[in-house]
């Protein structure tokens, strides 16, 4: 029974981070792609035993942004580059402050996706509700 509780306690949370992303996706890079090379200005680790990530700057027109990514498009070896070493990113060409080190057209979520994982997250609270409308139910049988 625990066993069950504790998969379905990370199934949901698994679903909710996936539904999170799902929802922020750069939607802009994905509609209007530009691929360029970004110059590293920091690597580092992505939260507690996360994914090896870096910050980056990249030049637009004469302006230059920033962001950072996990390196998914170049498939370059994050923890061997150093401040000055270029990473592959694609940015919006309608709005080029918005990048990403993903294959925007490529990793959109689709709408299946979004709905499987919307019910990944929903599995936990459906089963905790669940069980209290079987206590409630067996209270009431009890009781009469």
């Amino acid at each position: 029974m625990v066993v069950g509780w504790a998969i379905a306690t990370l199934v949901s949370i698994g679903g909710v981070g996936a539904l999170v992303s799902a929802v922020t996706f750069p939607r802009a890079i994905a509609e209007h792609p530009m691929r360029t090379r970004a110059s590293v200005t920091s690597v580092f680790i992505n939260g507690l035993g996360g994914d090896p990530a870096v910050d980056y700057r990249y030049e637009v027109n004469g302006r230059t942004y920033r962001g950072w990514g996990t390196g998914e498009l170049g498939q370059e070896p994050l923890l061997d580059l150093q401040p000055g070493d270029h990473v592959a990113i694609e940015y919006s060409s309608r709005s080029p402050g918005i990048s990403c080190t993903c294959d925007a057209k490529h990793d959109a979520p689709t709408a299946f996706g979004i709905v499987f994982d919307a019910a990944c997250a929903l599995l936990l609270p459906g089963l905790v509700l669940r069980r209290r409308r079987r206590r409630r139910a067996q209270l009431t049988a009890r009781s009469s």
